[in-house]
């Protein structure tokens, strides 16, 4: 028996000789086969011409290399994005990690988030602080003054205490 492949001509060939009259055990014998390869041969090449069958085997060659071409291009992607959730970054950073690849590749604004790990809506997101409403303020900022001082908290935290004198329990301190 035959310890390698018939190629796309010999292919033909045996199934020539099958319907030339020849009987199974001398195609067989010849070829170096066994009757279950040639049913099988015949049940999948019967019928087909040379070039056509060279064709089909080079576009199921083909069609095997891209498979696996695709399979390497999943795990790299895969280890890119746990590489990148990895890292870390800000909600911030991760925003400007999306813009920046929308602008240089032609990629969806869903695909890119998913990629980078981050809903649509958290990128959409706009922390907008305290906004004054049209008609007045939003809220009174009198209401922030501590009974101890004039100045309001935002100021002491901006460290505008340049007339404050406050009195700790622990020291009197005096603020110039």
């Amino acid at each position: 028996m035959r310890n390698h492949k018939l190629n796309p001509t010999e292919i033909i060939e045996v199934l020539q000789a099958l319907r030339e009259g020849e009987t199974v055990p001398q195609v067989c014998c010849r070829w170096g086969i066994s009757a279950t390869t040639l049913y099988q041969l015949k049940r999948s090449y019967d019928g087909l011409s040379v070039p056509v069958f060279e064709r089909i085997t080079t576009l199921t060659r083909e069609n095997a290399r891209l498979r696996q071409r695709v399979k390497s291009l999943e795990r790299d992607s895969e280890v890119l994005s746990e590489a990148l959730r990895a890292q870390s970054l800000s909600t911030h950073k991760r925003r400007k990690l999306i813009d920046h690849l929308r602008q240089h590749l032609t990629v969806s604004l869903a695909r890119v988030c998913r990629l980078v790990g981050m809903s649509r809506t958290l990128y959409y997101y706009e922390c907008g602080g305290l906004e004054e409403e049209q008609d007045g303020p939003a809220f009174d900022r009198s209401s922030l003054k501590s009974p101890r001082s004039s100045l309001t908290q935002s100021d002491r935290l901006r460290g505008n205490e340049q007339e404050d004198k406050t009195i700790s329990k622990k020291r009197l301190v005096q603020v110039e």
